[in-house]
């Protein structure tokens, strides 16, 4: 979930029927799975969707090993019931059955109820656990937003803000470099802030007052966001960019994490990785993936992350994040991981005022 008012609405939302379960789904993903196996927890007495995860589809004679792997991740997330739907692309081959008997073999020994087991294909979907005609023809029942039915599901999710895209490719567009006219100007007020930030170290500035004023404007955009004004001058946006460079900096801005002004900080986040330089995206990049995945977005967790590797793939950070992501560790294991972070992080500002202040001395003897 990107917001906290659609979290809102999804933890009132009341699902009567598995095709609604079906209908949610693109919703807490944010685009339309395909050739996908997706795995929702099911916790409490009242069955509340927790956890939630996709993959792509495997080929059959790797059905058994991906079923234990999923579980060995549900069992991390301590499932006590799993929903399991089966995005089979038109022209698959594959046999549902040998799928669906591979999770009930592994879940069963895991102890986890499979609360459903559904095929979706072809605009249709099918609960392979009911054999009642009446209610779950052999057919399949078409998909609401295909048979043009109105859906309670996409009525509530749309009033609450949230909205679907075509795809993951669509959801990957979504944090695509700015064009060439925005690059350029971005790339001038980054090194022009590089260049204050050079001059005010070698005139005896302190780290930890650039610190406080990274802070202080992080602060103030994240208010100002959350508000509801998303401008970004340049000159904001690489300083930003610019001060999450020093991880003590990234550290205290991302403890705005755990607090409501989460959303406002993802977006902002999300602006700046499409704006920093390529060699800039790791920080920004690493923070938005880590609030996607407090918000349990996985998918776009993945996405952000593999922005920040790309950029730099020794980033301890985004190394970390992305151990946990592929191991399906639970939100709640961040702490450990930030506190991990924080002490690299600490060991590490000497060496870097060291190394910014000889960089600066080799620019000024050129």
């Amino acid at each position: 979930m990107n917001t906290s008012t659609t979290a809102a609405h999804l933890a009132r939302l009341r699902l009567r029927s598995p095709g609604e379960l079906v209908e949610l789904v693109p919703y807490l993903f944010g685009f339309h799975p395909t050739a996908s196996v997706v795995v929702l927890t099911m916790t409490g007495p009242q069955r509340e969707i927790g956890f939630r995860a996709r993959s792509d589809l495997v080929a059959d004679h790797d059905s058994a090993a991906f079923a234990r792997w999923l579980t060995e991740i549900l069992v991390r997330n301590d499932a006590e019931a799993a929903a399991i739907l089966v995005y089979a692309p038109d022209d698959w081959s594959g046999q549902i059955e040998s799928l669906q008997h591979a999770f009930e073999t592994a879940l069963h020994a895991a102890d986890i109820e499979i609360f459903e087991f559904m095929r979706v294909q072809q605009g249709r979907w099918w609960s392979l656990l009911c054999a009642d005609p009446s209610c779950c023809p052999p057919e399949g029942i078409p998909l609401a937003r295909e048979a043009g039915a109105a859906s309670v599901v996409a009525a509530e999710m749309t009033y609450a803000g949230a909205t679907v895209l075509p795809d993951r490719e669509a959801l990957v567009a979504t944090l695509r470099p700015c064009g060439s006219l925005v690059r350029a100007a971005m790339d001038q007020a980054t090194a022009r802030v590089e260049e204050e930030w050079i001059d005010r170290l070698l005139g005896g500035g302190t780290l930890m007052a650039w610190r406080d004023e990274t802070d202080g404007l992080h602060r103030r955009l994240v208010d100002r966001w959350a508000a509801g004004d998303q401008a970004l001058s340049d000159d904001e946006a690489a300083r930003l960019v610019v001060g999450l460079s020093d991880k003590l900096v990234r550290d205290r801005c991302l403890g705005v994490v755990d607090s409501p002004l989460r959303p406002a900080a993802r977006a902002l986040w999300a602006e700046l990785v499409r704006r920093a330089r390529p060699s800039d995206v790791a920080p920004p990049a690493t923070m938005l993936a880590w609030a996607a995945w407090q918000d349990g977005d996985g998918a776009f967790a993945n996405i952000a992350l593999d922005r920040a590797v790309i950029s730099d793939p020794t980033y301890a950070l985004a190394r970390l994040l992305g151990h946990a992501l592929a191991h399906g560790l639970p939100p709640s294991t961040g702490a450990g991981l930030a506190e991990l972070s924080a002490r690299e992080a600490a060991a590490m500002p000497a060496a870097a005022i060291r190394k910014k202040r000889k960089k600066a001395r080799r620019r000024r003897n050129r």
